[in-house]
This record gives C-alpha cells, sequence and structure tokens, in this order.
C-alpha cells in the first residue's frame, strides 16, 4: 500500500513538472513571437502643443484637484517618457491622477526616429523645458512645480537657472546629480584630471559619432546594477509557466530591457560631456545655453531633491552639490530613501514615499499640511553635512531594488573598504603625477612656442583668434553682461569689421588710435585692426578734451575709433578722420552690428544713427558688398612687428606711449596662462579697463591662448583704488587669484565669508565662482611671495 502511494506522488510530481514545462514552451513561446503577453499599457492625455524638439502632454484629471499649482514632468535624455508611467500597479502618473493632481510632462520622444532628432543640442533640450513651463502658466494661470528624473531633474535646474525661476513654484528632482566630478569616488583634483584625460582621448570618436544609440544607454544602466539584472533574469525564468506573475512584472521587464531606453543626439552628448562632465560647470563656473551665461546660483524658487542610498547613477554626494550651487534658495528640502537609481521613481517605495512627499511638498508651498515628514530642511544650522554618509534608515529593503543582505553585500562592502583605502593612496600619488601630465599638457607646448619665437616667426593677436576659431571654434571664448560668445563667432565678428575698416580706407601699416569702453566692441576692433596688420594706439575713454590732441601725436595716429557717444566730443577737438563702431546693444558677435535689429549683414536692413558730420558709422557698411583688395593680407604680423601702443596721458604724470611688439604680446599671453596653468576648463575674469596693458596683454591674452575670457562691465579707469586683479577661476575647488587688493567681504545670500578683491563688485559667492576661500591666502600678482591675508574677527 504505501508503494503504491508513493508510486502515485512520484507520478503527480511529474504530471506537474511536464504541465509546468508546457506552460513555460507556451509563455516562452508567445513572448518569443509577439514580444509580449498583455497589451501596451498608457494613461491616457493629450497633446496640447508640438513642435521639432517636444511634445507637451496633459493627463486627465480623475479626481477634485488637492493643490492649484500643476506638475511639469521632465524625463531624461535617453529614458523614454513613459518612465513616469509604465505600468498601472507602478505608474507614477496614475497615481498622482487620484490625488487629484494636474499632471503634465515634457515628451522629447525618440530622437532616432524623428526628423533631424540626432542633430539636436543641449540647448535644445533646455530650452524647450523653459517653453513648456510658460506654456503650462499661461493654460492653468498657476506657477508650476517642475520635477524631474536623473537627467530630467537636470534639465529642471538648467531651465530654472536659465529663466530665473520665472513662473515656478518649485523644482524637484529624483536622483540628478550637480556636482559631476563627485559622482567618482575618487579626490576631486584626481577626478577632475580622470575625466580630462578620457575626454582628450575620446575626442576622435565623440566628434565623428551621431549618436549614442539606445543600446549603449541600456546596456550602460545594466552594467551598473548587474546584480540587480542577473536576479531579474532569476525570477524571470522561474515564473516563466507563471502567466500571472509574468504579466505582472512584464511593463517593467520590457522598460528596461531596452524599449524604456532612447538614443543619445550627438551634438547633446557631446556638449553634456565638455561642459557638465570634464568642466563641471553645473557646479563651479557656470555654463551656456543659447549664448547666455547661465549659473545655478540663479534659482531662487523652492527645492525639493530625493537622493537615493544606493544610488550608482547619481550618488548622494553627487546629488547635494545643489547645497552650494544654489546659494540663493531659501527653502531646500532633501528626502534621503534606502533605494537605487530607477527605484527613486519606480516601485514600492516611489509610491510609498516620492511621489506621496512630493503631493504634500506642493500642498505645503500652498498652506495646506505640513512638510514632507521624510524630509529635512537642508538650511537649518544642524542640517547633516551635504557629504557625510548618511544613516541607512530602519525600513525593508524596496523590493524593486533587491537590496536584500547577503554574503555578496558583505563580500561587496569589503571590496568597496578596501578599494576605498587603495584609492585614497592612488589619489596622493595621482596628484603628484598630475602635476607632470598638466604641465606636459599644458605648460611645456607654450614654453616651446615662446622659446621658438624669432624675428620673422608668424605670430599675433589675430592669428591666435583665427588658430582658435579652426581648432576649438565651438568653445567660449568671451562672456559679457550674461552673454556668451564662441571663438569661431568673434572670429567671424572680426572679419566683418577688416572689410569695415578697408571700406573706410584704412591699409596695413596704418596707426588707428582706439578710445572706446571695455566692451566686446573694444577687443573686436583692436583684433580686426591687427589682422589688417595695422597698429592700435589704445586711449582710455576718459582722456579729456585738452589731452585727446597731445594723445594722439604722442601715439601717431591718423584716424580714431570711439563709441557712438564720444564721437560728438571727439569732433569737437580734433580733425582727425573718426570712425564709429558697436553701441547697438553690445549682443551678437555673429553680426557686423552688435546687437538688436541694427547693424549690416543683419536681416532686415540697417540702421542709421545721428552722428556728427564727417563722423563714419562703420555700423552702416555691409561687409558683404567690401571687395577685399588684392594687397590685403590676413594676419601678416610677425614677432618683430609693432602690434600696438598704450598711451597714458595723465593729469599729474607726464604722457607716455608704451609699445608692444607683436613677440612681447606673445610672451604676456603665453606665459600668463602658463603661470596660472590655464586649461579650456578655467575662467580668467578681469576687472580692468581693456585699454590698460595688464586688461589687453595678461587678462584678454592669456584667456585666448588658454581658456575664457569674462571682463567686467563696471571696469573704468577712474576708479583708482591702486588694486590690480586678475582671477583665473578654475571649474576645481582649488583656485589661484592673484590679486595686489583682496579683501573679505560676507556674500548677500549666505553667512559664509568669500574672497573678494577690492576693485570687483562681483557679487558672486565664492563657492560658485570658484574662487577658494578656505584657506584665507591670496597670492599677489605685483610681488613673487604670497602673501596671508586672514579674514578679520
Amino acid at each position: 500500500m504505501a508503494n503504491v502511494t508513493a508510486r502515485r506522488r512520484r507520478q503527480v510530481r511529474w504530471a506537474q513538472r511536464l504541465r509546468r514545462l508546457g506552460l513555460m514552451w507556451q509563455n516562452g513561446l508567445e513572448i518569443a513571437r509577439a514580444g509580449r503577453l498583455t497589451a501596451p499599457y498608457g494613461a491616457p492625455f493629450e497633446v496640447m502643443h508640438e513642435e521639432r524638439v517636444y511634445r507637451l502632454r496633459r493627463y486627465e484629471q480623475t479626481t477634485t484637484p488637492r493643490v492649484k499649482a500643476p506638475l511639469l514632468l521632465v524625463p531624461p535624455l535617453m529614458v523614454a517618457s513613459e518612465v513616469y508611467d509604465i505600468s498601472p500597479d507602478v505608474s507614477a502618473v496614475a497615481f498622482l491622477q487620484k490625488q487629484g493632481i494636474d499632471v503634465w510632462l515634457v515628451d522629447f520622444g525618440a530622437p532616432e526616429r524623428e526628423a533631424g532628432g540626432m542633430d539636436r543640442t543641449l540647448d535644445d533640450h533646455v530650452r524647450a523645458v523653459a517653453e513648456a513651463i510658460k506654456r503650462v502658466r499661461d493654460a492653468t494661470g498657476q506657477n508650476v512645480h517642475l520635477a524631474g528624473y536623473s537627467q530630467g531633474g537636470m534639465f529642471c535646474y538648467q531651465a530654472a537657472a536659465f529663466i530665473k525661476s520665472e513662473h515656478l513654484a518649485s523644482v524637484i528632482t529624483m536622483g540628478s546629480p550637480v556636482d559631476l566630478h563627485r559622482t567618482v569616488k575618487l579626490g576631486e583634483e584626481t577626478t577632475e584630471r580622470l575625466v580630462s584625460g578620457l575626454r582628450a582621448a575620446l575626442a576622435w570618436p565623440l566628434a565623428r559619432i551621431e549618436g549614442l544609440p539606445s543600446m549603449f544607454t541600456s546596456t550602460g544602466f545594466k552594467l551598473l546594477s548587474a546584480r540587480k539584472e542577473v536576479s531579474q533574469l532569476i525570477d524571470f525564468v522561474k515564473n516563466l509557466h507563471d502567466r500571472g506573475a509574468l504579466e505582472k512584472r512584464e511593463a517593467k521587464r520590457l522598460f528596461l530591457g531596452g524599449q524604456g531606453f532612447v538614443a543619445w543626439p550627438g551634438p547633446a552628448f557631446r556638449k553634456f560631456v565638455d561642459e557638465l562632465i570634464v568642466s563641471n560647470r553645473m557646479q563651479s563656473g557656470g555654463f551656456v545655453i543659447d549664448s547666455q551665461t547661465v549659473t545655478l546660483a540663479d534659482i531662487t524658487c523652492p527645492i525639493l531633491y530625493f537622493v537615493g542610498s544606493r544610488d550608482e547613477m547619481g550618488r548622494p554626494a553627487a546629488v547635494r552639490g545643489i547645497r552650494r550651487a544654489s546659494p540663493r534658495v531659501e527653502t531646500m528640502y532633501e528626502i534621503p530613501l534606502k533605494a537605487g537609481h530607477f527605484g527613486l521613481v519606480v516601485g514600492s517605495t516611489a509610491l510609498t514615499i516620492t511621489w506621496p512627499s512630493i503631493i504634500d511638498w506642493m500642498g505645503w508651498l500652498e498652506g495646506n499640511g505640513s512638510a514632507p515628514q521624510h524630509g529635512f530642511d537642508v538650511r537649518r544650522t544642524d542640517a547633516p553635512d551635504p557629504f557625510a554618509r548618511q544613516p541607512e534608515p530602519d525600513e525593508e529593503d524596496d523590493e524593486d531594488d533587491h537590496l536584500h543582505e547577503s554574503t555578496f553585500d558583505i563580500a561587496k562592502e569589503v571590496v568597496e573598504k578596501t578599494a576605498h583605502a587603495v584609492f585614497e593612496q592612488v589619489a596622493n600619488w595621482a596628484d603628484d603625477l598630475g602635476d607632470y601630465v598638466d604641465n606636459a599638457r599644458w605648460q611645456l607646448p607654450r614654453i616651446a612656442r615662446l622659446r621658438n619665437l624669432q624675428d620673422d616667426s608668424l605670430v599675433s593677436l589675430g592669428k591666435q583668434l583665427a588658430e582658435q576659431a579652426h581648432t576649438i571654434g565651438e568653445r567660449t571664448f568671451f562672456l559679457w553682461r550674461g552673454r556668451a560668445f564662441t571663438y569661431a563667432e568673434a572670429n567671424r565678428r572680426v572679419d566683418a569689421v577688416v572689410r569695415g575698416l578697408i571700406a573706410a580706407g584704412l591699409r596695413s601699416g596704418q596707426k588707428v588710435a582706439v578710445m572706446m569702453k571695455s566692451r566686446p566692441s573694444h577687443l573686436t576692433v583692436v583684433t580686426a585692426i591687427n589682422r589688417l596688420g595695422a597698429v592700435s594706439v589704445l586711449l582710455s575713454p576718459d582722456t579729456g578734451d585738452d589731452q585727446l590732441a597731445r594723445a594722439l601725436e604722442l601715439g601717431e595716429a591718423d584716424v580714431l575709433i570711439t563709441d557712438p557717444d564720444s564721437a560728438a566730443r571727439a569732433r569737437a577737438q580734433i580733425a582727425t578722420k573718426i570712425l564709429v563702431l558697436g553701441g547697438v546693444g553690445e549682443s551678437q558677435w555673429g553680426r557686423y552690428g552688435e546687437g538688436g535689429t541694427a547693424g549690416p549683414g543683419a536681416p532686415g536692413g540697417k540702421t542709421r544713427r545721428e552722428l556728427p558730420a564727417g563722423v563714419v558709422d562703420l555700423e552702416s557698411i555691409d561687409p558683404e558688398t567690401v571687395t577685399l583688395p588684392a594687397w590685403y593680407k590676413p594676419d601678416p604680423g610677425r614677432a618683430r612687428d609693432l602690434a600696438m601702443v598704450f598711451v597714458s596721458v595723465g593729469k599729474h604724470e607726464p604722457a607716455r606711449a608704451m609699445r608692444i611688439t607683436n613677440r612681447r604680446w606673445a610672451f604676456s599671453a603665453l606665459g600668463a596662462a602658463a603661470a596660472a596653468t590655464l586649461t579650456t576648463r578655467d575662467t580668467v575674469y578681469c576687472c580692468l579697463p581693456l585699454h590698460h596693458p595688464s586688461g589687453t596683454l595678461v587678462a584678454a591674452g592669456s584667456a585666448l591662448v588658454g581658456a575664457r575670457a569674462s571682463h567686467s562691465h563696471r571696469s573704468s579707469s577712474r576708479r583708482r583704488s591702486g588694486t590690480k586683479f586678475v582671477a583665473t577661476a578654475s571649474a576645481s575647488s582649488t583656485t589661484r587669484a592673484r590679486c595686489a587688493g583682496a579683501s573679505w567681504t560676507h556674500h548677500p545670500c549666505s553667512a559664509r565669508r568669500t574672497t573678494r578683491c577690492a576693485c570687483s563688485r562681483a557679487l558672486a559667492c565664492a563657492r560658485t565662482c570658484g574662487v577658494s576661500s578656505s584657506t584665507g591666502s591670496v597670492q599677489s600678482a605685483c610681488s613673487s611671495s604670497t602673501r596671508r591675508r586672514k579674514p578679520p574677527p
């Protein structure tokens, strides 16, 4: 009897196994043929606006609104917008709809499947988010809560800074890094050198690829969570016979399997690598959107950000960089979660903490309820250290992140601690090695170039700009009043001005006086005169009426180029030929005119200005109509040739002229760049006027050969405080500041002491602009020693 029972049990088990095998075969065959077991899911929505880069969705409201303000969701660039609406059981959109939230979404689509999609730039996406904010605001009449996940959150930060928080109720981000150099667990300077080296090694393929296919982003995402992928694959095979279990997880499986990832357009990817990863511009130095300088310090609206303790793509230290990057934000909350990168927006943790906290946040800002219970105010005095290790919550791990403690976890922790100790030692060695590498990459070529200069060597200001425009034309060269101009734009502008000067009768070898305020047109005309082969005679715009004739005589100039507002004064004092350039808004270098709708070469015609008789308006000359003569050879200057003359006419000192050859210009420019270890990641800030030798030779010259330049439009020769300031604001935390009159001041938006030059009126926080105040020392430019300046008590 017992044998019969045992035999029957074995038969039942084998029958179950065969049935299970049959179901596995059936489900596997259906997945292989159809790709899925269930019909595609998607919450109903209406497309409110559509254009080349994005579509603006609005989801249906199913219940009475709990808050007045709408919520605008922004997806990452490489992930489909369906990340917020994967399946009914984990859909953020469905959850928010049930809670009465007016949900909008910026849909970038799949660039690889849309016309011109792979040509999109990073600026296109930030501009799209900014435009969507305005459209939602116009449609609802309420300020907008802007929320983004991963790189979508970075877009939110950038767009908020771009529009200076206009029409925004708050910014909400989930796993969005700001200080990207802290994504790697190495020293900051070591990380900077590492990413710079990788960028240099990948320069050739990056310049030629159309974009990053979705397969690469999907594979990268899987590699960063390899254990999770293996666990999901095992669960899939174990449950292949259970159609119900498969259907429950199918949407998420398909999304992570590749359907949820889209291609990354080439131009957008290259700028992301150069500006945000290599130069770390979101954290320091600022970035450029649509030729406008933008910094996260411009954000003033409240910010709520989520940090995942197990997030490998947006590490806590990198995400918390927003604390330092946006010092003007008074209301900033952090919600730490025990979740991975994907678990911040999808899964049980997201449905129980992330999205309910966002609803509480929206209501609290409207005066309803309290602040999110899982978050804390990072601006309070007892807030945790931004980069300290956060204690893990006692709650259970999110099942969607598969964070169960195991032998693998213990081994991983041991390996991580060992690797961290090794990395610390390697970082110390790498600092020394990095100095040698930097010298070999940046300094040695400059020194070698100076050593090889001969009298007949071709070197000049105009030639250097042309070379930079050819090699790195898309990079930023000059920052002015919130505008950014690239090398290519500056070079085109100079070429146009050269044609205007030729049309006005100027010739090679002629001495041309320039009496202009420090503005882009000043640097343009000096470079154009140099390219023409003529000599610039630089005068202060504050030169007195009784001294102007003497200054022109001392500089041997027979032509004067000035600003429009100085033309009448100059005409009344001298009979010399007078030309006028600029002064129409100082906005675009790409046109011969400098702004607005004016200027030759601009669509729509020209603008005639009221000028004194006999004054030639260069803005009225169309460069397209000027034929270059046979004698014109661009950038003919040799090292021995005279490049410019600085004329100083003071009330209490004799007039004098300082003659500068092309060789001396090269020594000043290349020498300053080498002394300050300038790279393309650095910004040279100059508060001296461009008619001052240090302003043109050291600041503008060193920036032209090795960095980007930023000039203070408030600089004037009337401010004679005795200080001379040229700072190199590095992307790293340690910055070389050379100033003979530095003072300690308080930033208006924080209690931290910051280092600032006494002759500068810039009110940028040192932690944002890059000037280091941690040591309390300033290196003097007028002495060989380093003087220690301590803050006042």
